[in-house]
């Protein structure tokens, strides 16, 4: 299947016109158009997006990794297999150590993880997918999975499926390490969000201050999570170097207002060991 095949317009978006899922097609199209000079362009995304349109709209010049969602049906010979037996019959091509974040119920550990990976061909589902998109899809499956069993929680297993090729345990390795970032992301909106400055309950009724608001706002989420990798020794500035300087270029007009975010930032920061 070539990138960049033409779903025939509207149409051919009915069967998730309608649902949430939509949103990660509209996502993938304006990161193709908005990013449109870059040498490459991969758009991760996790469980929810696991859905066969996903992959066969997606523009030529952007590749996709996502984690698997549904135990699809895939083309093998002799005949169709599921995508969860036919990842456990594969053999183990590399380990690698990796810090798994603390969550909640989970600490923060270090582990090792094995990999696999292998061509595979999906078919496409008999409901939900428009008709005319084509019948099968050529992607790359890279299964991971934590090799021994944590104290808490349940071990790490990733299935992902992506439009890169995957050819060698280095470009396998490549693959996790992409997916692996999503976690800054969701860091960083959840700093946003419910762990920092609750942006989602501002009662802030005129669009333009809402605006500066959240431009402020992610700038010292950003800030805040740089501390945290200073304080951790994740990064080469010291913590001291560290604070909030580019909140002041923004709020240079409403010092008042920049004190308050960082008043605000407080809490997170004490959440995370930051005093």
């Amino acid at each position: 299947m070539e990138p960049g095949w033409r779903c025939g317009g509207t149409a051919a978006f009915a069967p998730t016109a309608e649902k949430e899922s939509r949103r990660w097609l509209d996502t993938t199209a304006r990161a193709s158009e908005a990013l449109a000079a870059a040498n490459s362009i991969t758009v991760v995304s996790d469980r929810e997006s696991d859905f066969y349109e996903h992959f066969a709209c997606r523009p030529a010049n952007t590749h996709l990794i996502v984690r698997v969602c549904q135990n699809r049906k895939i083309k093998v010979a002799p005949e169709p297999a599921l995508l969860f037996d036919f990842v456990d019959t594969l053999p183990e091509a590399a380990r690698l150590g990796a810090k798994i974040p603390a969550a909640p119920g989970r600490k923060a550990r270090e582990t090792e993880l094995a990999v696999r990976f292998s061509p595979v061909e999906l078919c496409k589902p008999q409901n939900g997918a428009a008709r005319s998109l084509p019948e099968t899809m050529a992607l790359t499956v890279v299964d991971v999975r934590e090799v021994s069993t944590p104290e808490d929680g349940e071990p790490v297993h990733w299935r992902l499926l992506t439009t890169h090729p995957v050819t060698d345990p280095s470009e396998a390795r490549r693959i996790v390490a992409l997916y692996r970032m999503r976690w800054t992301i969701e860091e960083f909106f959840r700093t946003l969000k419910t762990a920092g400055f609750d942006i989602e309950d501002a009662d802030i009724g005129e669009p333009m201050v809402m605006t500066k608001f959240v431009a402020a706002a992610a700038v010292a989420a950003v800030t805040v999570m740089q501390l945290v990798k200073a304080r951790d020794g994740t990064t080469d500035r010291q913590l001291a170097s560290q604070g909030f300087p580019r909140l002041r270029s923004l709020g240079h007009r409403s010092p008042r207002g920049v004190d308050r975010l960082l008043w605000q930032a407080r809490p997170k920061g004490h959440a995370l060991g930051l005093r």
